[in-house]
């Protein structure tokens, strides 16, 4: 790629297109990803009269709440490792950092 393009290679996202509406700005490609994400995680409604299985717990230790604070959650995000490996999730480290300041991400998150 170096010898067709020197130095100038752009990494970034390119322009994404939804409805034949084209986005190019960081800011538009993050929030139209948040969207598009925020769509995909969601659970369906249980049918009626569900219960979840007995839990078997082997410990007493609990942890009942996780409370995300959005600062500390962008100060992680910083600081994360692009050239690591995804998660199980597949989402990618470069995609976190880089879009780690758009507020929709955390709706995501949390």
């Amino acid at each position: 790629m170096k010898q067709l393009f020197g130095n100038k290679v752009n990494a970034g996202i390119p322009t994404l297109i939804e409805n034949s509406t084209p986005y190019s700005s960081d800011k538009e490609k993050a929030n139209l990803f948040a969207v598009y994400f925020a769509s995909q995680c969601f659970l369906p409604d249980p049918p009626a009269n569900y219960q979840l299985p007995p839990v078997n717990y082997i410990t007493d230790a609990r942890l009942d709440n996780v409370d995300f604070i959005p600062h500390e959650v962008t100060e992680i995000m910083k600081r994360l490792n692009v050239s690591k490996a995804s998660g199980p999730d597949g989402i990618s480290y470069r995609l976190l950092k880089v879009n780690c300041h758009y507020p929709r991400l955390f709706s995501i998150l949390h």
